[in-house]
């Protein structure tokens, strides 16, 4: 390819390229009327969703922290209860058993005797009282 032919070659692809860019030059022209309208909305859009942030969300937050708060304390509050009553079934339970076990031992005869008693001595009435 001589020189010459190269040189034509590359001209065409620069005049080829010039009327690339004028139509984009053209297209952009066109569409900056638009892009100035959506930055215009989005700016707008933007302005009102810190609006909202500040007057509805932020507020609606602070609630919410101040309500999970006092879950909080009301959770702590029934764990510190569950936490006493599970420690006094542990104490009750064993001397429930012993109850139970000692219930076992009295036998038919055992009562017929107490009710015999016309006066059965203090004990005995606390226990039957009971």
């Amino acid at each position: 390819m001589s020189a010459k032919t190269r040189y034509e070659v590359g001209l065409e692809k620069l005049r080829f390229t010039e009327q690339q860019v004028v139509v984009m030059q053209d297209e952009l022209t066109a569409l900056k009327p638009t892009l100035i309208k959506t930055v215009a909305e989005t700016e707008a859009l933007l302005a009102t969703v810190a609006k909202e942030k500040t007057e509805v969300v932020e507020p609606k937050k602070a609630v919410v922290d101040a309500d999970v708060k006092k879950a909080e304390a009301a959770a702590a509050a029934a764990n510190a209860i569950k936490t006493e009553c599970e420690e006094g079934l542990a104490e009750a339970i064993p001397i429930l058993n012993s109850a139970i076990a000692a219930l076992d031992t009295i036998k038919a005869a055992d009562i017929k005797l107490v009710q015999s008693f016309k006066n059965p001595p203090g004990a005995i009435k606390l226990v039957m009282e009971a």
